[in-house]
């Protein structure tokens, strides 16, 4: 490198303490925790409690479902020394390691050896790299999440300095590659990866070395002693959990299956949000004049294998995340160590070619700038959505977002979009690439509705209690003495490896318990309101029984004779989780389950056993909750709705039928968004008011008058009187029937009571699959309360309808539950 002026070193300053800056503001803007990131911290709450890195006390099995052992060890001896909480010293501590991987990444560029004409301005490249790192949402994001990413991406930076930039073959070489190489195994699995590279560029020099000098090989080898490191920490592993690999790569790995259309999916939608065509088109042209150049492979020195060795290792972990694990669940995680170095790598090509200032300037600056459009404006469209419900499976069409802003959008750049949009899509529906904003909303949402840690560890840990998940990160925080069992796997020996895989494919979430696992352990926590319940069993569980309910199961799914019969209990198919969870949304929001749906409300389900209180209780609270999701409330309550406002009562069962399939071929997108629902609701309302029912009822020889005051006397929206004025004046002046009607419909007071009334009437519709029978006498009474405007437990209505014999009998022809279980 050129020596520095004093007006270079001021500028490299200024440089220095503006990516300060816009680092820690973009951190802030972005800052989450990911309900993952607490399984981790659950290890450490373990370990502080005395059990060790375990993920239930003792006597349940040892696994190791953390996956990021230096991590752990590094935030437990910081709440050990300074009493700062894992949640709370996480993302400060990936802050550190973010500020460190770009001062490593800094000099880089200081060091690179560049021409002199580009070589006078190093410190102008250096502010663009870093202005391109620092826009970029990738990286932003990952600098913090609670997670190891960016511990590891900052040693994965080191470890490519440590290859490049130190002397090579010298013993400070061999020292540092391997401290780091081991210290990247450390932080994660993969890590493991660089470690053999390293090795064998190790080797290579040692083997050279002997040939001249044993005692010069000697010291070298000893050099490279960190790598025993890596071996020392497999014993360990071997030794606590009984396993050479972490509990999570069986969990997530399924035996002879690699998952390219996946992977590729997640790959091209990285390169389309960055438009890192750009980069791939200069890569191949200074390849192409490299190979143009290059006479021999002999020509090669040692340093240049070195570079060939980073950057196939950097290739084969990349191949391995896209063509054999499919990507990644959360976005762009298993990428994002890839931001800097791309950049960076940009400069280098830019170098090779030879281009002068102007043009190298101009071709970065486009790099950068190509990167903003797809990252932000999808940032900009869902910065603002808050809570579960909104940013639940958040698929959002940038396609879309882009024509609001810019409605002369050329086709051409419509259609780039819409690719992108497709491979969003198809990803996100099945676990993969789940964006920032969802993962930050479903933390604040637990964060939201779950008692305390403090409240949690008041809980008693006698009798062994028992509770199950499958989102198991804050849950498991907040309950340190009770014993979590976690129905995809991560942290569960036997779901790990139980060979039944739930379909279709999906990232991470394929793993189920074996029929009868989860009830062997007797589940008795739950969360009511709030609060922690703990029920009393029936049957004690003992030390004993765990133990003996782990090594039956783990023998059953090793053996290639398997039980397959669902659990005693079951004796009608509606009982079982997930058939049960499915129906509920067939009938209530008309389509299959999406897979995070089924396995979240399943999951939800596990810890009461049928039969019970608790268990119809549960039934009823998913009831509740897809009844108020913006998909139920904007499709077949909305048709209620209209029902109820131009009739003055519910739909018959075949009329509500054919009107929601109706609304549906209407095709919305995403009816969270108000831009594709009240479009289809307009044109639904157009075409509906055409149809002879309606037009019987409402003449089309009705004046203004006569049309409003019957629609609003059958809405019973009286007396209303300013309002019925306002929109006959509106109709005289060209408002079409149509349009009254809906503003009918949306009016709040309307919506607040029919609300109230189709929580139990649309039970018919929904659940019975009949028109309602208001002179049903079990259920009369519920029905005049509603006409009467007096409250009702819409969860003991509920209750009512699931344990009927008319419902049940849906399913199977034996009846397990009475109206009598409902309290």
């Amino acid at each position: 490198m050129e020596q520095l002026t004093r007006r270079n070193s001021i500028a490299l300053l200024l440089v220095t303490l503006a990516t300060l800056v816009a680092v820690y503001f973009g951190w802030r803007l972005f800052w989450f925790l990911t309900d993952d990131a607490f399984i981790a911290f659950r290890y450490i709450s373990n370990s502080q409690l005395g059990y060790g890195y375990v993920w239930n006390a003792p006597p349940f099995r040892a696994v190791e479902g953390y996956t990021s052992f230096l991590w752990v060890v590094l935030l437990d001896v910081i709440w050990r020394i300074s009493g700062v909480a894992p949640p709370d010293a996480a993302n400060y501590i990936s802050l550190i390691f973010t500020y460190l991987t770009l001062l490593i990444g800094g000099l880089m560029v200081l060091k690179m050896k560049l021409r002199a004409e580009l070589g006078r301005h190093r410190i102008l490249f250096l502010a663009l790299i870093f202005a391109y790192v620092v826009s970029n949402r990738t990286f932003l994001a990952w600098s913090s999440s609670g997670l190891e990413t960016a511990m590891f991406n900052c040693f994965l930076t080191l470890w490519i300095y440590c290859c490049l930039f130190l002397p090579a073959k010298s013993r400070p070489w061999i020292f540092s590659t391997a401290l780091v190489a081991a210290l990247l195994t450390l932080t994660r699995p993969d890590g493991l990866l660089f470690a053999v590279v390293t090795g064998g560029l190790i080797a290579s020099v040692v083997l050279a070395q002997a040939r001249r000098s044993r005692a010069v090989a000697l010291r070298s080898l000893v050099s490279a002693s960190p790598l025993l490191i890596i071996l020392v920490h497999f014993l360990w592993r071997r030794i606590v959990y009984k396993a050479w690999l972490p509990n999570t790569y069986y969990a997530k790995t399924i035996a002879g299956r690699i998952w390219p259309e996946s992977g590729i999916r997640y790959a091209l939608s990285f390169v389309i949000e960055y438009s890192l065509w750009l980069w791939l088109i200069v890569f191949v042209v200074v390849i192409a004049l490299r190979v143009k150049r290059m006479r021999s492979v002999k020509e090669l020195s040692y340093a240049s294998l070195i570079k060939a060795a980073v950057c196939l290792s950097l290739l084969l972990h990349v191949l391995y995340y896209t063509i054999v694990i499919g990507g990644d669940h959360f976005e762009y995680r298993v990428y994002s160590q890839l931001i800097l170095l791309l950049s960076i790598s940009f400069f280098w090509m830019l170098n090779r070619l030879q281009l002068n200032l102007k043009p190298a300037l101009l071709l970065f600056s486009l790099f950068m700038v190509l990167s903003w459009p797809i990252p932000w404006i999808h940032w900009s469209a869902t910065r603002n959505l808050i809570g579960r419900n909104r940013t639940v499976v958040l698929i959002t069409p940038v396609a879309k977002a882009t024509q609001r802003i810019l409605p002369r959008t050329p086709n051409f750049l419509l259609a780039y979009l819409r690719t992108f949009d497709a491979l969003q899509a198809w990803l996100i529906e099945h676990h993969v690439c789940m964006r920032h904003q969802e993962h930050k909303n479903y933390y604040l949402y637990l964060k939201e509705t779950l008692p305390s840690r403090e409240e949690g560890m008041k809980l008693p840990d006698a009798g062994y209690p028992v509770s199950t998940a499958s989102s198991v990160g804050v849950v498991s925080w907040v309950l340190p003495k009770v014993n979590i069992i976690d129905v995809l796997g991560l942290n569960d020996y036997v779901v790990a490896r139980n060979p039944d895989i739930a379909l279709p494919i999906e990232m991470a979430h394929e793993r189920r318990p074996p029929p009868g696992y989860v009830e062997c352990f007797s589940p008795n926590v739950a969360v009511d309101e709030g609060h922690f319940v703990i029920s009393e069993r029936a049957v004690p569980l003992t030390a004993m029984k765990i133990t003996v309910c782990e090594q039956e199961y783990a023998a059953l799914v090793t053996n290639p004779i398997r039980a397959t019969q669902p659990p005693p209990d079951i004796r009608n198919k509606i009982d079982e989780r997930f058939f049960f969870v499915g129906q509920l949304y067939r009938d209530m929001l008309d389509r299959e389950a999406d897979p995070n749906g089924l396995g979240y409300w399943a999951e939800h389900l596990m810890s009461c056993p049928t039969g019970t209180q608790c268990f119809n209780d549960s039934r009823a609270k998913i009831v509740t909750v897809l009844f108020d999701a913006e998909e139920f409330q904007e499709s077949a309550l909305f048709i209620y709705r209209l029902h109820a406002a131009a009739f003055g009562s519910a739909p018959r069962f075949d009329d509500f039928v054919r009107d929601r399939q109706l609304l549906k071929a209407l095709h919305v997108d995403d009816w969270r968004d108000p831009a594709d629902v009240i479009p289809a609701q307009r044109s639904f309302i157009e075409s509906w008011v055409r149809r002879e029912p309606f037009r019987v009822a409402y003449p089309d020889a009705m004046n203004p008058e006569e049309f409003v005051d019957r629609l609003y006397d059958h809405a019973h929206l009286t007396p209303f009187i300013s309002e019925r004025k306002r929109q006959v004046e509106a109709m005289r002046a060209g408002k079409s029937r149509a349009e009254v009607l809906r503003e009918v419909v949306e009016t709040d007071e309307f919506k607040r009571r029919e609300n109230k009334r189709a929580l139990v009437i649309m039970q018919f519709l929904l659940q019975l699959r009949r028109d309602v029978d208001y002179g049903d006498p079990t259920y009369k009474v519920w029905l005049d309360k509603l006409d009467r405007n007096e409250p009702v437990d819409p969860a003991h209505v509920i209750c009512l309808i699931l344990t009927s014999e008319e419902y049940q009998r849906r399913f199977g022809s034996l009846i397990p539950h009475g109206n009598a279980e409902c309290h």
